[in-house]
């Protein structure tokens, strides 16, 4: 979306600051150094209608028009049965990139122009750049909020789609497939289900290359949100012996394409949440004798009890008594 315009944001920036930095070159020291009250005032006017430029034309009328732009392109909808545009993640690394280059113009050739240390007690002009100082930092939080807000709905929109893929895709016969694969029903094979293959597609050729730019938190949002998406896909289903080798099966792949990703930030007890649920997973293929000895091991023994008993409630062979007093 900001490439867009005939005039891109990082030329605007060069023809800005390139007066400023050749005055700068052929004047070194002198903004520190002015004459008279007047120079000093002149001087400071013309850092602040420098600053003025760059705030309207660069901020608000170029990377925060983009980034509102681009987020019209995001779903509303918790599901999203078509693949969503992700253009705003584009947006936002050029923001990023016009932002930093921004700040460091700043502070190479605004910041000592309106330095208040050379306006000691003349208040009107240690006004002029406290102003400039709080609109500057107003537009840091207004842009910041603003983007968080998009990836925010962004990465809700990558779920929304992952929750629709397994909605539609995820059968019942994937986890507990009739015996031999007769009526119809899918023996396990030792791959992916149709719908654990359709849903690591759309990520790793989709997701996880525009993600890599994002910084760390955000990375982390989306792989702990997906992470509980599956958490509740699990108890959609009852798992057969071969059923719970299926679903560690497509956990391993999920885990796989999101390994470019950045380590999950979302901690259960201490531990990453996919280990957890691999652990829980577990559950539902060991023998009945051996439940209890699992769920005391470390990475198990702090979750409530509640907790483990709701995935081996998922067992086919739950209803026996070994099962149920485990």
């Amino acid at each position: 979306v900001l490439q867009q315009q005939q005039v891109g944001p990082h030329n605007l920036l060069q023809h800005i600051f390139s007066g400023a930095s050749e005055e700068q070159a052929r004047r070194p020291g002198s903004a520190l150094r002015p004459a008279s009250v007047t120079e000093l005032r002149v001087l400071f006017q013309r850092a602040k209608e420098l600053a003025d430029i760059f705030f309207r034309y660069i901020y608000d009328e170029h990377v925060t028009y983009g980034l509102r732009l681009a987020a019209l392109g995001l779903p509303q909808t918790d599901e999203v049965a078509q693949r969503p545009n992700l253009s705003f993640l584009e947006a936002v690394r050029e923001a990023n990139m016009i932002f930093h280059l921004c700040e460091s113009k700043y502070s190479e050739i605004l910041a000592p122009r309106l330095n208040p240390r050379l306006v000691a007690l003349r208040h009107s002009l240690l006004r002029l750049v406290q102003l400039v100082q709080e609109r500057r930092r107003a537009i840091s939080c207004g842009l910041e909020a603003q983007i968080q807000q998009g990836l925010e709905r962004t990465l809700a929109a990558i779920v929304g789609h992952v929750r629709h893929l397994l909605n539609s895709e995820q059968k019942a016969a994937d986890f507990r497939p009739p015996i031999g694969g007769s009526d119809g029903g899918a023996s396990i094979s030792g791959g992916a289900t149709h719908a654990c293959a359709q849903v690591c597609a759309y990520i790793s050729g989709h997701v996880v290359g525009r993600l890599a730019f994002l910084d760390g938190k955000n990375g982390q949002l989306f792989r702990d949100e997906l992470g509980i998406r599956l958490y509740s896909t699990c108890h959609k289903f009852k798992y057969s012996l071969s059923g719970g080798l299926q679903a560690l099966c497509d956990l391993t792949e999920y885990m796989a394409c999101l390994k470019p990703v950045r380590h999950s930030g979302f901690l259960v007890d201490g531990h990453d949440l996919y280990d957890v649920l691999c652990k829980l997973l577990n559950l539902l293929v060991i023998q009945p004798a051996n439940l209890h000895d699992i769920c005391e091991e470390e990475s198990l023994r702090s979750l409530s009890r509640e907790v483990k008993q709701s995935f081996i409630m998922l067992r086919t062979d739950s209803g026996s008594a070994e099962v149920h007093n485990w």
